[in-house]
């Protein structure tokens, strides 16, 4: 696609000849995600150019840091509490297993009292939660980008598999029910 593009309009998409091992990071974590059952189908742009400079130390928040910190941090980002709920949504910290890979940072945010009644308002509603993650994401991953110089390349990534489609009532509650999931898969 991008070498047609560049064949029909020279010079257009040249900044996107090298890609960096972060837009491939973040491309591959968009295309795992979305076919994940409840897992998001997020925007993806590539074209990012290459950072001239290391970020400074203490610049991204640490995976054992306070929750006031993390809140603050995100805050200069312009990432409101309610996106980065969103955000902490596709980990899973308030149901995972003690076999399931988990960050403090997470864990401290699903349990605090300023942000975990924003965890609560998505943990029944697949619908609200899909689109303010969606919503955050894009706000997250264009930090310091201008939309304009990229390439939106979400035609490529997975449709999300709805588990609202694939539940069943049991006669403890509702399930997700294993033959319509591998069907959905």
């Amino acid at each position: 696609m991008l070498a047609n593009d560049r064949q029909g309009t020279p010079g257009t998409y040249g900044h996107l000849d090298t890609c960096g091992v972060d837009r491939v990071q973040q491309t591959a974590m968009n295309t795992n995600s979305a076919p994940c059952p409840g897992g998001p189908r997020v925007k993806v742009y590539i074209g990012r150019p290459t950072p001239a400079n290391v970020a400074p130390d203490g610049l991204l928040p640490s995976p054992d840091d306070q929750v006031p910190k993390l809140i603050a941090c995100f805050a200069d980002m312009n990432i409101t509490i309610h996106d980065l709920m969103a955000l902490v949504g596709t980990h899973t910290p308030a149901g995972s297993s003690a076999s399931v890979f988990r960050l403090n940072s997470n864990v401290n945010l699903t349990h605090d009292t300023s942000t975990s009644c924003e965890l609560l308002q998505f943990i029944s509603n697949q619908e609200d939660w899909d689109e303010d993650h969606r919503t955050a994401h894009e706000k997250m991953s264009l930090l310091g980008q201008e939309v304009t110089t990229l390439m939106d390349c979400t035609q490529f990534i997975p449709a999300s598999i709805n588990l609202a489609n694939l539940t069943v009532r049991t006669s403890t509650g509702f399930s997700v029910d294993p033959i319509l999931l591998e069907a959905a898969i």
